[in-house]
């Protein structure tokens, strides 16, 4: 057996096309051959303790924000423009190009412009809520030391920044053994 048909880091280098997808259903926004997408590289899959780390921040830093007096929408903001921008810079790791999209009559080529195209769509998220529709909170420790609550949130869309990092993730995608459902 030639063991180069096996060689995941390899396949991995050579990227994989993904199209991209609406960002709350799923389905790709043009199916077919002319699919605007982007060629991923793979990468092994990032380890927990990197997410939970992002996790973390994320948590001090609105407990920071809650300490100095920001409502909670002005902490969703702050949130979710750093998270978005996180992602945008995680995501341009990934992408060797961009395939089959424009920008008005421009071809999407430079790193800049992949980047204006990721940062078309956000994240949208959402006070998480208990089953009597009351807002989930969580303890955080502040950078005082201190525990505050802060709104546990959710992110319920996929935006294509964190289409590219899923895609980059999935080493089964790169062997051609995604799973089926």
């Amino acid at each position: 057996m030639d063991m180069n048909s096996l060689n995941s880091r390899q396949k991995q280098e050579d990227g994989i096309f993904m199209p991209v997808c609406d960002q709350y259903t799923g389905e790709p926004i043009n199916p077919g051959p002319e699919a605007p997408g982007f060629m991923v590289r793979g990468v092994a899959a990032r380890s927990v303790q990197m997410k939970l780390a992002e996790a973390q921040q994320a948590a001090k830093q609105a407990a920071k924000a809650k300490k100095d007096g920001k409502t909670d929408d002005d902490i969703i903001s702050a949130m979710l423009e750093r998270a978005h921008e996180g992602h945008i810079d995680a995501a341009m790791k990934y992408i060797i190009e961009a395939r089959n999209m424009t920008i008005g009559e421009e071809p999407v080529t430079t790193p800049e412009q992949i980047r204006a195209v990721l940062d078309m769509n956000f994240p949208d998220m959402q006070i998480e809520k208990d089953e009597d529709g009351k807002p989930m909170m969580t303890a955080v420790k502040g950078d005082d030391g201190k525990t505050v609550m802060v709104p546990k949130f959710e992110i319920i869309n996929k935006t294509w920044a964190m289409q590219v990092i899923a895609a980059a993730e999935d080493q089964r995608a790169f062997l051609g053994k995604r799973p089926n459902g």
